[in-house]
């Protein structure tokens, strides 16, 4: 349902950050804004792209951008939307299609699009309107009671001033809500947190040589958001000493690192000790954990689980336990005869209800969310494996 009202319209829609989530109950994925019922608001001219300027205290991972249906009954054309960066650079685009083909969820019609992070920083949301209100195009919708996800601030509307699909960079009077555009996906602090490999019994511990950095080898089937590195706890009664835990890519580089400190200082996850990182978005492909261990178990040192009973999470196979040649903290690329593997290090996800697919960098990569905005407006209606 398309209701028309004589005014200039404006639109935005809001988006969210992340932290880490550690202790408070994860939420699921969360749309960046959300709207409680419809109602919309008209006047505006065709050709034009709409919509807002907002930043993000934390990051906030995207894998499906929208356009509101007011009517929730299709949309009357489609629609290109985008976000650009504090640049001016337009880090990604989707068209969601007229009718009633994208997958239609409260009052938005949802795209999946590559899975984007998202990092702290300034950005533009913008969004095409092929027909103005007066020859029967979509329309925003005003709520005051619509909400945002966790991280996000509402900067300034905006609006292009020449027509075609480019960033909005305008201010407009009439601000704020209007929503059209959205983002979906979750700010990373409040997603669940899933470990690549589960470990449901300590099984057996192993013997090793102090100095050394074991771990295992595996691979993604799909772009994960990276957000903890852990090590394994035999007893869950706290580690001997504190260990270096590293993820390498296939290219041998170091993806990131972090110390798991020793005792209970660490936080216990069923049987391994983690520490967040900061999210890091991984693309399908293979990846190598390892762990330094100082002190060898002959002279009391940590043991790292093998012959466990354990279960990898979706999208990640196993490839085999690896060891380094030689002392000190280094990718362990050597083959060990542990077949069912050694788990002293792991990682945790940021899981989603939706597949990632996807790699973005955080800060110049992001998610897209529109939400339209516009010039005058006077009237409105309305994620261990």
């Amino acid at each position: 349902m398309k209701r028309f009202i004589s005014v200039f319209l404006l639109s935005f829609v809001a988006v969210t950050g992340l932290a880490r989530f550690g202790g408070a109950s994860p939420a699921m994925a969360e749309p960046l804004i959300t709207i409680p019922n419809g109602g919309s608001v008209g006047g505006y001219s065709g050709g034009i792209t709409l919509g807002y300027e907002f930043s993000l205290s934390e990051h906030y991972l995207v894998n499906r951008i929208g356009f509101v249906d007011d009517g929730q009954d299709g949309l009357f054309e489609s629609h290109q939307v985008g976000l650009w960066d504090a640049s001016g650079t337009l880090v990604s685009s989707v068209i969601v299609p007229g009718g009633a083909a994208a997958t239609l969820d409260g009052f938005t019609r949802w795209v999946d699009v590559e899975t984007m992070l998202l990092g702290p920083g300034t950005y533009t949301a913008g969004a095409h309107f092929p027909t103005g209100s007066s020859g029967g195009g979509d329309l925003p919708q005003s709520n005051a009671g619509a909400t945002t996800a966790q991280g996000v601030t509402l900067l300034n509307a905006k609006a292009a001033g020449s027509p075609g699909f480019q960033r909005p960079t305008n201010n407009s009077a009439s601000f704020p809500g209007i929503f059209g555009p959205n983002l979906d996906g979750g700010t990373v602090s409040t997603l669940p947190a899933t470990a690549l490999v589960n470990v449901t019994s300590a099984g057996a511990a192993s013997g090793y040589s102090g100095g050394i950095t074991r771990g295992w080898e595996l691979h993604l089937d799909h772009a994960q958001v990276l957000v903890d590195l852990g090590f394994f706890d035999f007893g869950q009664d706290g580690l001997v000493e504190e260990h270096m835990v590293g993820l390498w890519d296939s290219m041998g580089n170091l993806v990131t690192s972090v110390t798991i400190g020793a005792g209970t200082s660490s936080v216990l996850d069923g049987f391994f000790r983690y520490e967040a990182i900061a999210p890091i978005l991984l693309s399908a492909g293979d990846y190598t954990l390892g762990a330094h261990y100082q002190t060898g178990s002959a002279a009391g040192g940590d043991e790292a689980g093998v012959n466990n009973d354990h279960t990898f999470a979706s999208g990640v196979t196993y490839l085999g336990s690896r060891t380094a040649g030689s002392p000190g903290f280094q990718e362990p690329t050597n083959g060990s005869g542990f077949a069912n593997g050694i788990f002293g290090p792991n990682a945790r996800f940021a899981d989603t209800a939706a597949a990632l697919t996807s790699v973005a960098e955080p800060g110049s990569i992001g998610l897209l969310g529109l939400a339209l905005a516009g010039l005058g407006l006077a009237g409105l209606r309305r994620k261990t494996a």
